[in-house]
Parts: C-alpha cells; sequence; structure tokens
C-alpha cells in the first residue's frame, strides 16, 4: 500500500476489492475440501482414485 500512496483511492478500491475476493474465495474452497474429507472419510487423492480413469 505504501508504493500506491499517490494513487487515489478510487483507483486502489477495486484492487483491494479484488485480492479480498480472491482470498475469501481460496478459504472457502479449502473449507469445503476439509468438509468433504470429513465427510466422506477420504483425502483428495483417495477420492480421485476411487474416480478411476477419466
Amino acid at each position: 500500500m505504501a508504493a500506491l500512496g499517490g494513487v487515489d483511492v478510487d483507483a486502489i478500491m477495486p484492487v483491494v476489492a479484488a485480492v479480498n475476493a480472491y482470498a475469501i474465495g481460496a478459504v472457502r474452497r479449502e473449507a469445503a475440501e476439509r468438509r468433504a474429507e470429513r465427510a466422506t472419510g477420504m483425502d483428495e487423492k483417495r477420492w480421485q482414485a476411487s474416480l478411476g480413469p477419466i
């Protein structure tokens, strides 16, 4: 943010919003994967192996 000190706040806010949305999406995806692991008892590798070759 210090590097953007001379930039108008209206120009910075879309960048901040995009980074925020990316971070929230990454956390939600990770949480969904953890819930799926608990619900199925399979980690990602075991789940992929159960699907067989696609």
